[in-house]
């Protein structure tokens, strides 16, 4: 994508595209139930989720953290949007993985005493909740009921995706039912 923009073109902007968790067995990969994808998706604050960046290689390149932005030589670049590309974002799977990212990632982030406060909101929002013992119930009201999915399939707020199924060779959930 990079050889096809302009020349100075130095990054593209990429989108991300949740798909939402739902059940799935202990003996299926969460990939082959998660073929749903949000048309479009928001943060757990509500707001538009915010693309990443894909750059050139140059030596002197600074990415942000969260890989939202770009600069040289302490010049900011703006990334020219694609819509060819764009990242299937799977950012809660099961429990004990989720858990586990939360309280890594959300102590890491309460230990950096550079960053503002703003930078990782999410991270220390879930951090913050996991510590008070909420970040379960705040899952599970994040899984995907089958009738949630038929549902969102019906007014398109999702879409199927099997696009990373397909890429990694994975086998596909039973095609009979809009939902798992």
């Amino acid at each position: 994508m990079l050889a096809a923009a302009a020349p100075e073109a130095v990054a593209l902007e990429v989108p991300r595209r949740n798909h939402p968790p739902v059940a799935v067995p202990a003996s299926q990969h969460f990939l082959s139930s998660m073929v749903y994808r949000e048309r479009r998706s928001l943060d757990i604050f509500g707001r538009p989720l915010p693309p990443k960046v894909l750059h050139r290689p140059f030596a002197d390149v600074e990415v942000t953290q969260g890989n939202h932005a770009v600069s040289r030589a302490g010049v900011h670049f703006a990334p020219q949007a694609t819509g060819e590309i764009t990242i299937a974002h799977f950012p809660i799977r099961d429990f004990p993985s989720f858990e586990r990212k939360i309280a890594n990632g959300g102590a890491a982030y309460a230990r950096n005493t550079e960053l503002p406060p703003e930078v990782g909101a999410t991270w220390r929002w879930l951090y913050d909740l996991w510590q008070r013992g909420g970040l379960r119930a705040w899952y599970d009201r994040q899984r995907l009921t089958p009738g949630q999915v038929a549902e969102g399939l019906a007014t398109g707020a999702l879409v199927r995706d099997e696009s990373v199924l397909r890429a990694l060779g994975l086998p596909r959930e039973d095609r009979r039912s809009p939902a798992v």
